[in-house]
């Protein structure tokens, strides 16, 4: 926990979103331990909008809790992610690419790279653009694709549709994947 440095949202869904309200709790209202008032600062990448669904998650879960003497809040630093740049972090970089998920907000894949590793994740989306460029030549892909094909949602990959792009993206790598 304490180690915590930097946090990147794929886009605003709950499900995406609001488990960030414990680390925020946990860092504001935590006892004082001696550990707690030297964690480094903690920022918050996301996309577009991420200041206004920070200010409604707190408010959700009773923003008076979170005022404090201690100043913890400066501990955080947030920032919205607009045009594709990288964040440098200890050993490699992240990047970020706009996916294909909802139509009302921003949706990010990112795609770490340390050493001479790449990793792709992403949360929910449809086969894009953004998801393939995450996804070159990566020696690993998290990516949500948990529901069923008989349901044909546009907005999310089903496992079939997700074997495909794994398949293709391996060829790409010159590794053989089997869907």
């Amino acid at each position: 926990l304490f180690d915590i440095d930097k946090i990147f949202i794929t886009h605003f869904h709950a499900d995406h979103f609001s488990e960030l309200s414990s680390l925020l709790h946990w860092i504001f209202s935590a006892p004082k331990l001696e550990k707690l008032y030297n964690f480094p600062i903690t920022t918050i990448y996301g996309p577009r909008g991420l200041k206004k669904s920070l200010e409604h998650l707190l408010n959700a879960f009773g923003k008076s809790i979170y005022k404090n003497k201690d100043k913890k809040a400066e501990r955080i630093k947030v920032v919205e992610l607009k045009q594709r740049k990288i964040v440098k972090i200890i050993e490699g970089q992240i990047e970020w690419f706009e996916v294909e998920h909802s139509e009302k907000t921003k949706d990010y894949a990112y795609r770490i790279k340390v050493k001479d590793k790449i990793i792709c994740y992403s949360g929910d989306t449809r086969d894009c653009k953004g998801l393939r460029e995450a996804c070159k030549n990566a020696d690993l892909a998290i990516i949500e694709a948990t529901l069923p094909e008989k349901w044909k949602v546009k907005s999310h990959l089903n496992g079939e549709e997700l074997g495909k792009i794994a398949e293709e993206m391996g060829k790409e790598k010159g590794v053989s994947i089997k869907a």
